[in-house]
């Protein structure tokens, strides 16, 4: 009994952290799409320009 609360408790620790790091790599992905968005504007700004 004790050793299936540990797993359950352990499956709920990992779960937890798992969704932690997954919104943090979202958060990083979506900063660098916005990033590669805002250097190709600039680029395509630059060459109108030219």
């Amino acid at each position: 009994m004790k050793s299936i609360k540990k797993s359950t408790m352990k499956v709920n620790g990992l779960s937890k952290l798992a969704r932690k790091v997954d919104k943090q790599l979202m958060d990083l992905l979506v900063g660098e799409l916005k990033n590669i968005r805002a250097q190709q504007n600039l680029k395509s700004g630059q060459m109108k320009i030219a």
